[in-house]
């Protein structure tokens, strides 16, 4: 279902209408519900190149997608019910761009170590 997603969003881009804010922000929210907040993250640099600004609500659903992830790795690492305390609200009173580079990066080291 997302990779039909992806067909008519790339077939908008090349064909004509191009995606709007809407479309875009329709989008990021749906990747992200479904776990793939680093597609959504891209959607937002996709969003900026294109002379679309993201709004905190695009921010918000790729954070709260990246926590989520986030969690579970910590989870699956662990092996206990621990969870990442990061906390949407304290996003929203800094840098968004700030925290979501710290979580990528916490990501892909957790993945890194799982890996290994």
């Amino acid at each position: 279902m997302i990779s039909d997603a992806w067909d008519v969003f790339h077939r908008m881009k090349v064909k004509g209408p191009s995606p709007d804010f809407k479309t875009y922000s329709m989008f990021i929210s749906c990747l992200c519900k479904v776990g793939r907040s680093v597609e959504g993250l891209e959607l937002i640099d996709d969003m900026r190149e294109n002379g679309i600004t993201p709004s905190a609500v695009n921010f918000r659903s790729v954070f709260n997608g990246l926590k989520e992830k986030a969690s579970k790795i910590w989870l699956r690492k662990c092996g206990r019910t621990k969870q990442i305390a990061l906390s949407s609200s304290i996003a929203q009173q800094h840098n968004y761009s700030e925290y979501l580079n710290k979580a990528i990066h916490f990501l892909f080291q957790q993945e890194q170590l799982i890996s290994e």
